[in-house]
């Protein structure tokens, strides 16, 4: 996903201020049944994604130009990574 400016974050209703996901990071050790079957359990999107390094990166929403990033690892190894703008 292109980088997005702030005013198109907006008009597409992105939080302002608040931190909200951005991607979903699910190691390469995980199907895609599987990593697609999580998603949706947990009401995630799974139509946008692209892999990386041992990762299958699943796109929440596209990243908003200056945004702070940080990242939230859980117990089964997907980290949520997290954006916010202002």
């Amino acid at each position: 996903m292109p980088i997005i400016s702030k005013e198109i974050a907006i008009k597409a209703h992105y939080p302002i201020g608040k931190y909200f996901i951005q991607t979903v990071l699910i190691p390469d050790k995980y199907s895609k049944a599987e990593a697609v079957a999580w998603l949706e359990k947990n009401k995630l999107k799974h139509n946008y994604h692209r892999s990386t390094h041992n990762y299958n990166r699943y796109m929440q929403h596209s990243p908003v130009e200056g945004a702070k990033y940080y990242t939230e690892k859980l117990p089964n190894g997907i980290d949520y990574v997290y954006q916010k703008y202002s």
